[in-house]
């Protein structure tokens, strides 16, 4: 059987952010799949009418942001880089994942349609190992992804995205990977009364268009999310948020098939099940730091996946693996 570390792998994909970060559903710390925002639209930019820590802004003028246009960056760091499951590498605290994004707010209103907004994000993958460098370009740096978007609020706390994504492998480690992703999420939180608990689920389709994560052909996922949040001290400076990210990995056509990974080096078709994951996290924001200069926040979490047969035989690391997170994020 050939195990990730003897597989000549097509490719390594990206998403997201990370944990506790906005993203295209509530993902794992550890999965990084572009952080395009599917949070209500109306929310996005514009001007903000809270500080970081929750609290009014001054009756003068808004604080913050007060513009259309909205951007964000961070980085983190993860003991082991997975895509839906698929490994890219682990070892330690040694994979750097920066990343940024600009939006701008099109349209908002309260009719059928409540927010319209389009967005452009770069995500990234740096590793200490050179993962499957080949000597062409830098060799610590793994993946770089672009990822544009359009996004639409509805009534009710719904929000759909759609993103064109585009993963590049720099080192030269796999050929570049194109794909259109459709989601739809909901923010719970002001019509369910759950005495502060939100829920936030997510459902994500991926159509790879161009090569594949996994196989030889090019597949569909979909990715079920929900993750279920709350917010201690919400009055304090420094208020805690509490979440546990659970995450369902599936394949619609073709997503998990898997060539030589069978006992005898054969192909192993596609199954449903691609993983099973669950985590906790916390995220406490730098209140210190002015609101003018936009709302910093820092986080921290562990993550457990739980694989399908073809994963557990790609992967080699067994049917259990946990993954831990630190982050730190930036927005305006």
């Amino acid at each position: 059987m050939k195990t990730w570390q003897e597989t000549t792998r097509r490719t390594a994909v990206a998403m997201g952010t990370a944990l506790l970060t906005a993203s295209a559903l509530p993902a794992l710390a550890a999965e990084p799949a572009p952080p395009v925002n599917l949070a209500p639209a109306d929310t996005i930019g514009g001007a903000h009418q809270e500080t970081t820590t929750g609290q009014p802004c001054p009756e003068n003028g808004p604080c913050g942001n007060n513009g259309g246009i909205w951007m964000g960056a961070g980085v983190d760091v993860t003991t082991a880089y997975l895509f839906r499951g698929v490994l890219q590498e682990h070892g330690g605290f040694q994979i750097f994942q920066p990343y940024a994004d600009i939006g701008i707010d099109l349209y908002e209103g309260e009719g059928t349609v409540r927010s319209v907004g389009v967005a452009m994000g770069v995500w990234g993958s740096i590793h200490g190992r050179k993962t499957f460098a080949d000597g062409t370009g830098p060799s610590n740096l793994y993946e770089v992804d672009i990822y544009p978007s359009v996004s639409v609020g509805w009534p009710g706390g719904i929000a759909t995205d759609v993103s064109y994504l585009i993963y590049t492998g720099p080192n030269g480690s796999f050929q570049t990977i194109q794909e259109i992703d459709a989601g739809i999420s909901w923010d719970d939180s002001e019509v369910l009364d759950l005495g502060g608990v939100t829920l936030n689920p997510s459902a994500l389709f991926g159509f790879e268009i161009s090569n594949t994560v996994l196989g030889s052909d090019e597949g569909i996922s979909l990715d079920l999310g929900l993750e279920p949040s709350y917010t201690l001290m919400a009055d304090s400076s420094y208020p805690l948020t509490l979440s546990m990210p659970l995450t369902l990995g599936l394949s619609v056509s073709d997503y998990y098939a898997c060539d030589d990974c069978g006992p005898d080096g054969e192909e192993l078709p596609d199954e449903a099940f691609g993983y099973f994951g669950f985590g906790f996290g916390a995220s406490v924001p730098f209140s210190f730091v002015p609101a003018d200069f936009g709302e910093v926040s820092a986080s921290a979490g562990i993550d457990v996946y739980v694989f399908g047969d073809n994963l557990r035989a790609f992967n080699g690391l067994g049917n259990v693996y946990p993954v831990g997170t630190l982050g730190i994020a930036w927005e305006y």
